[in-house]
């Protein structure tokens, strides 16, 4: 099987992010790769997933979360684009 890259762009998700992530985590087969882009969120969203992703360094996954200046979703799926290492 190939191994992908996963992205999530997230905007002020702070009431959900984590319950995605959780589902994410909680598959059969996992992403070779997960990054996250955050969007110019102005609530908890990214400090949310940091701490949530300390507990998950050692599930053989290569994690980034970024962060971009811009509301604009389709700059932060360009961005997870350019910097996936995987389909």
């Amino acid at each position: 099987m190939d191994s992908i890259s996963l992205i999530i762009t997230y905007y002020n998700e702070e009431k959900n992010i984590i319950r995605t992530l959780k589902k994410v985590f909680s598959q059969s087969l996992l992403p070779k790769e997960l990054i996250l882009i955050n969007s110019g969120s102005t609530d908890k969203s990214k400090k949310l997933i940091n701490n949530f992703l300390k507990t998950k360094k050692n599930k053989n996954i290569n994690i980034y979360n970024f962060s971009l200046d811009t509301n604009l979703p389709s700059t932060s799926k360009n961005m997870g684009v350019q910097v996936a290492n995987y389909k």
